[in-house]
């Protein structure tokens, strides 16, 4: 391997997000604004006139050759001109924008704490395998994984917010400081940690455990070079460059699988925003938010496999020589 092949690598997967971008935008498409059949009827419901229907769909031009219709759609997206919502009366892009700000600031909060302390516990389990130490990391991994979000939102509640007060009940404030933002959203992270850390913190120490029985471990150690090298250049990197991909899965259920929490904590993020376009029959914001969250799913995953093809030891050494 070398780094004209990490590139050619590099350039596959790029084609590929594109490629299934596309398809994945034909799908929300139809699945949005075609099977539902006659969407003004959908959006206004049963007790709308006939004429008020009509009005809409000439609106929402649905009257209009299908392909025509979704290449204006994502010819919008991309260009970012994504249309108003009849429901809301008003454009999309403010409140989606403003919404997917929102869920990237409480998942960054989220992962901020929750991959450290993953790392931390994993390595340390991984360094030390069958000690008292993995053995309590290992099980309370387990307990924790299996811990469902809105139990621990529920509890942390109750705890931090009604008998302490140390933190607010809800994760939504005016207040436009970062550092107040951040504050309110301790809690709703706090909430999601055990499912993340429980996780992440068995792959981490079972990625450990395979680098530190490696030969070339192995090799360095019995070579005299000092542990806290060892432990610092090749079992650190090298075990977690292999759990690349579960981060980024965990990111990305962050990103969008966290509707319970941000309902638990009345905080508006795009899930909470795209549950409500389903109840609503807001089929132009659910369409446009889906895609938006679907792009932002698929890169990180993008970003995480273009991470780890940089970052494979084989494609270092070849490009260094």
């Amino acid at each position: 391997m070398n780094s004209r092949l990490a590139g050619r690598m590099i350039l596959y997967r790029v084609l590929f997000t594109v490629l299934t971008l596309f398809v994945v935008s034909i799908g929300i498409f139809l699945l949005a604004q075609v099977l539902p059949g006659d969407i003004g009827r959908t959006i206004l419901g049963s007790y709308a006139t006939p004429e008020q229907v009509a009005a809409l769909n000439d609106q929402l031009g649905v009257n209009r050759p299908v392909i025509v219709r979704y290449f204006e759609w994502l010819g919008g997206f991309v260009t970012g001109n994504w249309g108003s919502s009849p429901v809301l009366g008003s454009g999309i892009g403010p409140v989606l924008t403003a919404a997917l700000g929102r869920t990237v600031l409480l998942a960054a909060v989220a992962f901020a704490i929750s991959a450290p302390i993953s790392y931390f516990l994993g390595s340390y389990a991984g360094r030390h395998p069958g000690s008292r130490a993995d053995r309590v990391i290992n099980l309370g991994s387990v307990g924790a994984s299996g811990t469902p979000d809105i139990v621990s939102g529920v509890l942390l509640i109750a705890i931090f917010a009604v008998v302490l007060r140390v933190f607010p009940s809800t994760a939504q404030t005016s207040d436009p400081s970062i550092l107040t933002q951040i504050y309110y959203l301790i809690l709703p992270s706090l909430a999601v940690a055990p499912t993340i850390v429980g996780y992440l913190a068995r792959i981490v120490r079972a990625n450990t455990r395979e680098v530190v029985e490696s030969d070339y471990v192995r090799t360095a150690v019995l070579k005299g070079v000092p542990r806290s090298w060892v432990r610092r250049r090749h079992i650190g990197r090298n075990a977690v460059v292999p759990g690349l991909a579960v981060f980024s899965a965990q990111l990305v259920y962050l990103l969008t699988g966290l509707v319970a929490i941000e309902r638990l904590f009345n905080y508006p993020g795009l899930g909470s925003v795209l549950l409500k376009a389903t109840q609503t029959s807001d089929v132009v914001l659910l369409a446009t938010g889906t895609l938006l969250a679907a792009v932002l799913l698929i890169s990180v995953n993008l970003v995480a496999d273009i991470t780890m093809v940089l970052l494979n030891p084989r494609l270092r050494t070849a490009a260094t020589a």
